[in-house]
Parts: structure tokens; sequence; C-alpha cells
């Protein structure tokens, strides 16, 4: 198993949305930012590319519990395009990411661990 963590708070869904129903390209700004964030870390990370199943187990560390879940994990859509960018996985099919998990910490230091576990 390979853990990799991911520095600060990543954008949920709903901050997304608000901004690509203001302007589109702000959301684009934010989705290429923070995919940008991802492949610096995961390509700093110097992980061996993966090609067999993997399972990915996101656990958020967040300060407090005013975001849901569901808003929070948004944010792996960023970091797995990243993940893929680095060459960590070929693309994100269901053939290389199979499962994906969330967990919730709160904790003064936002971020993210994600843990990689190859095999079904």
């Amino acid at each position: 198993m390979t853990r990799i963590w991911f520095e600060g708070r990543w954008t949920g869904a709903n901050a997304y949305i608000r901004a690509e129903r203001s302007n589109r390209h702000q959301a684009a700004t934010i989705k290429r930012d923070e995919t940008n964030a991802a492949f610096y870390i995961a390509q700093n990370a110097h992980l061996e590319p993966i090609t067999s199943p993997c399972t990915l187990h996101f656990t958020w560390h967040v300060k407090d519990r005013r975001r849901d879940i569901d808003n929070i994990g948004f944010g792996a859509k960023a970091i797995i395009d990243g993940m893929v960018r680095a060459g960590v996985f070929p693309d994100d099919r269901q053939k290389y990411i199979v499962r994906i998990i969330h967990d919730l910490v709160i904790d003064k230091n936002e971020g993210v661990w994600v843990e990689l576990e190859e095999g079904e």
C-alpha cells in the first residue's frame, strides 16, 4: 500500500458549482489549478506506475464538520486527474480504479491522505 499527502483545502462540489454558474471560466480555472497542484504532488512523490486494479482510500482532514462528506469528496476528481497526468495510473477508467472510499478526520491541518491499494 502506498500513501500520499495532498495538503490544503480542496474545492468542494458546492463551491465548484457556484463558480460554474457564475462564470464557466472561473470553474475551469479551479479545475486546472487543483489538477496541476495534484500533478506536482504526485510527481514529486516518485510513485511507481500502477497498472492493476486499485482501491483509493481518501482520508480527508478538515478543520470542522461544516461541510458534507459528499461535498468534500468532490476534490477527489482533481486529485485523481493529477495522478493520471503524473503517470501513477494510465487513466482513471474502472480498469485501474475499482473502488473509492472516503473518510473524514477533524484536524487543524487540512488536506487528504490518499492510500493506493493494488488488487481488487
